[in-house]
């Protein structure tokens, strides 16, 4: 009983906000999917309302790369945030004067569009790239997830082709390749499985060193025992 509740506190402990959420949500939610779908609304509005004062999610022991900076994808989703806030006050504006109706239900959806996009702005400033217990956790924002365990690492270069790129809209500057596909898992409970991923992160070298270090103990740690 000791042992398995320690499993979970450890497993617990590697989970972030979001994935905190999509394991609430499948104890509850009637279907996977449903369960998917739930836990992204709560993630956007998660984002968008309670995490101004939250500080990069880094747990104890692991090393964190941003990756907002240098691609300034926060800012671009902030950006289009309030241009879409400037639209749909001229939108409804105008759309006033033939439908009231429909005037309100499009600056409703405009609305929600503004919380999705603030949503996803700050989910890039709290979901750096990770490497803690021998795996490098990719984290794109609240698009995508993996976890990639180092020995599974084929190889570390500096360009290339790639099957998902993080963050969006940027040019990444580390490709992760890998011995055998691992699954990303995305919003509304989208999955897919890549063998490779391209990440434009603000210190590569640094995130090169600690995927070799991880690499390293990972190695040690399967020698036999003398």
């Amino acid at each position: 009983m000791i042992e398995k509740m320690s499993a979970a506190l450890r497993h617990a402990n590697r989970l972030d906000v979001l994935e905190r959420l999509q394991e609430a949500a499948l104890e509850i939610g009637p279907s996977r999917k449903l369960a998917a779908v739930l836990a992204t609304e709560m993630a956007v509005f998660y984002y968008a309302f309670c995490a101004w004062r939250r500080k990069a999610d880094a747990p104890e022991g692991a090393r964190a790369f941003s990756v907002h900076r240098q691609s300034g994808v926060a800012a671009l989703f902030g950006m289009l945030a309030g241009v879409t806030v400037m639209e749909a006050a001229l939108v409804h504006l105008v759309l006033m004067r033939w439908s009231a109706t429909a005037a309100w239900v499009l600056t409703a959806l405009s609305a929600y569009g503004v919380v999705w996009l603030v949503a996803m702005s700050r989910a890039f400033l709290l979901r750096p790239v990770l490497v803690q217990d021998g795996e490098v956790v990719v984290r794109s924002g609240m698009m995508w997830t993996l976890r990639v365990p180092v020995a599974a690492i084929a190889a570390v270069d500096r360009g290339g082709k790639f099957e998902i790129k993080v963050p969006p809209a940027c040019e990444p500057n580390v490709v992760l390749r890998l011995a055998a596909p691992v699954v990303a898992r995305g919003m509304y409970g989208i999955a897919r499985r890549v063998a490779s991923v391209g990440l434009a992160v603000d210190d590569r070298d640094d995130l090169e060193r600690a995927i070799a270090a991880a690499t390293a103990a990972y190695t040690r740690s399967r020698r036999p025992q003398s």
